[in-house]
């Protein structure tokens, strides 16, 4: 990956937040206006760009890392190794093996380019993969890297020399909770970031869909219906999540309405701003204030 290119992650302390949602579209909106796009799915434990940008595969790379392994011959089980490192025997047991970890697909989705990776089964060994996902030749001026949900070493490795990172989140008591420690992640790791509130009400406090549930079978049309006693709740963390963005200097980057067709696009597996034309000034006004804030937000540590 090419380092003239803007590189952009976008992540989410909790899953479910509609981080693929905003990536994919993000990604769509930029291609459609000329950008020359790369889109990068990181989450290789839960890839689900594909769904949506629906790329057509051009190749398979094999991923290997080396992993430890002990020769039973000459392992005489002191436990050494547990109490120095699990790659250090005294008795030189421990030799490290190079095995298949996962693999790397490339291909594109119209003008866009693609990458994801996949864990081999039994293999559960992110960064190798991760690495060489971000490792893949594009030719782009704007990268999206679609990170693994968490504050865990996948989604650190995934920001890791990225030019800006996007917090999604929603109005939620557990999303508000996970936001509070990717923030603190992206001040220690000194990266620059802001928030977007996904499913966020009209006025502005947030109102999730996620509130909802079909009518029972039988009941005309199947529509939608709400619980109105959560609706304080949400809009209680609604204002508690904006107060604590302000308070750690974090920008809101965007509000992203609580409209029922992301819902319906996605569950479709289809790109809202594909479908929706007036869903796409909103990804273009969310792309101009990531641009707006990396010209004027400073990181805590320093650039990366």
């Amino acid at each position: 990956m090419g380092r003239h290119a803007i590189q952009i992650a976008l992540a989410s302390g909790k899953g479910s937040t509609g981080k693929t949602t905003l990536a994919t579209n993000l990604a769509y909106v930029a291609a459609y206006r000329g950008h020359r796009v790369a889109y990068l799915d990181c989450d290789v434990g839960n890839p689900h760009g594909n769904i949506f940008l629906r790329p057509t595969i051009t190749q398979r790379t094999p991923v290997a890392a080396s992993l430890p392994c002990v020769g039973r011959e000459s392992c005489d089980l002191c436990s050494r190794c547990n109490e120095l490192c699990r790659m250090v025997c005294p008795l030189d047991a421990i030799t490290k093996t190079s095995h298949g970890v996962g693999m790397v697909e490339t291909g594109s989705a119209g003008s866009i380019e693609f990458a994801q990776g996949l864990f081999a089964a039994g293999r559960p060994r992110a960064a190798p993969i991760i690495q060489a996902v971000k490792s893949v030749r594009v030719n782009a001026n704007l990268v999206i890297l679609d990170a693994p949900a968490g504050t865990s070493c996948q989604f650190v490795e995934t920001v890791r020399g990225v030019d800006f990172v996007v917090l999604v989140t929603e109005p939620t008591p557990p999303a508000f909770q996970e936001l509070k420690l990717a923030i603190e992640t992206m001040q220690t790791l000194g990266l620059r970031s802001g928030v977007v509130i996904n499913r966020a009400g009209p006025d502005g406090t947030g109102a999730g869909y996620q509130q909802c549930w079909l009518s029972p079978p039988g009941e005309p049309g199947g529509a939608m219906r709400c619980d109105p006693a959560t609706q304080p709740r949400i809009s209680e963390i609604g204002r508690k999540t904006r107060a604590y963005c302000r308070v750690r200097q974090i920008p809101i980057l965007a509000e992203i309405p609580d409209d029922l067709r992301f819902a319906q696009a996605s569950a479709g597996g289809l790109m809202a701003a594909g479908v929706c034309a007036d869903l796409v000034p909103l990804f273009e006004q969310l792309l101009g204030a990531i641009r707006g804030r990396m010209q004027t937000q400073t990181p805590v540590l320093g650039d990366t």
